[in-house]
């Protein structure tokens, strides 16, 4: 069985007579022309031969009787991607060209110049809606830092790059088959024997760049779904960036308060853990944990007593992204205009928050970062903040 090997096609693909050019240098490395695929051009591994390439543009599938009279001229088919029809003949073969009037060859490209020029607008227009949803989602509520961090914008910005590149690629394709028909119209050739190589290089990096950048599209959804966890709180001590609440309560009689399952897998939602996963936060939990003492009472008679604490952990890939983070994440949850902030210097933390609508307010809300790790507590219950902060600094240290 003959090898088959994959290339990424040259930089000017369109470039009829530089790709003809390149076949045949192929050729005579052994290289032989096979297919088309979606990203890379295929060859198969031979004997080295002097060949001649043709690209004849076809609009409508050629009938076995005309492929029949190309062979009868001395040309064979190879190969076909899009509109472009490629033949071959042996050098020595002295096959007539395809075409001997430049002003007939021309009208062959008129209508490969219309879909060109759609192309550039369908691409165009789709690269700005890309766009603009990004800039959308990102931006909509000021809290950009968070967005980038756990929304879909790494997507789309890459998306955004894979339609500019397209855009791009159309744009200039479509200037290759405008100078080739204006050339034609005006008696000049098309040179079979263009000099290929310059720009080889960048156009394997590029091509291997656009590559990796639809893969990352493709396998970020996949990693975050595979990744991503949901379970019930155990009661038992954990290993999990959270205080616990029987830490804060230090009441004997603490019990946990029970929710039932809204989708039948069992987990407790008034005490469970999701974790997330995403490129710029490889690490982050959401985690509630309620409770519940019995014979004890809210200071306002309005039921038992029934302290609950809720986490959010993110741990950041990047240090300098946690003060952006921080900050929206405060933005987010700061809401109630009665709230009031109270910046506190602690020598553990980077920056640290506290918030409450009074003294005597059963909620209150903590936001800390240190490091490249973010967090935010909401706690609802009796104890005084100033113990909890106690607990987080052990996290910190």
């Amino acid at each position: 069985m003959s090898k088959v090997v994959r290339k990424f096609p040259i930089d000017d693909f369109w470039n009829i007579g530089k790709t003809e050019s390149w076949f045949s240098d192929m050729a005579s490395q052994g290289l032989h022309l096979k297919k088309f695929g979606w990203t890379f051009v295929y060859f198969e591994k031979d004997k080295k031969a002097n060949t001649k390439y043709r690209i004849e543009v076809l609009y409508d599938k050629p009938s076995q009787e005309q492929l029949d009279v190309y062979k009868e001229y001395g040309w064979d088919f190879v190969a076909k991607t899009g509109f472009f029809y490629v033949f071959s003949s042996p050098q020595d073969s002295n096959a007539p060209e395809l075409h001997t009037d430049t002003i007939e060859q021309s009208f062959t490209l008129d209508e490969l110049d219309r879909v060109l020029k759609r192309n550039i607008i369908v691409f165009g227009v789709a690269t700005l809606i890309i766009a603009g949803i990004a800039f959308a989602l990102n931006f909509y509520d000021d809290e950009p830092c968070l967005n980038l961090v756990e929304g879909n914008f790494i997507i789309l910005f890459f998306q955004v790059l894979v339609y500019l590149h397209l855009t791009y690629s159309t744009i200039r394709n479509y200037l290759y088959v405008r100078n080739i028909k204006n050339s034609l119209i005006n008696g000049i050739e098309i040179n079979h024997n263009e000099d290929w190589k310059k720009g080889r290089l960048v156009t394997t990096i590029v091509n291997t760049l656009v590559v990796t950048i639809a893969a990352i599209i493709v396998f970020i959804p996949i990693v975050e779904r595979v990744k991503s966890d949901e379970y019930t709180l155990p009661e038992m001590e954990v290993n999990l960036p959270i205080i616990r609440l029987a830490d804060i309560e230090e009441n004997p009689n603490l019990q946990r308060e029970v929710s039932y399952s809204y989708n039948g897998e069992g987990i407790d939602y008034n005490n469970n853990v999701r974790f997330e996963w995403t490129p710029l936060v490889p690490t982050k939990y959401r985690i509630s944990e309620s409770g519940i003492v019995e014979g004890m009472m809210w200071s306002d008679n309005s039921g038992e007593y029934s302290p609950s604490i809720h986490t959010e952990f993110y741990q950041l890939r990047f240090q300098n992204m946690a003060d952006g983070v921080l900050k929206d994440l405060m933005h987010k949850n700061l809401y109630d205009p009665r709230y009031k902030t109270a910046k506190i210097k602690n020598p553990n933390f980077h920056h640290l928050y506290v918030v409450e609508k009074s003294t005597s307010e059963a909620t209150k809300l903590i936001f800390a970062s240190w490091d490249n790790n973010v967090i935010y507590i909401r706690y609802h219950g009796n104890i005084e903040v100033d113990k909890i902060i106690s607990l987080l600094e052990n996290m910190a240290i």
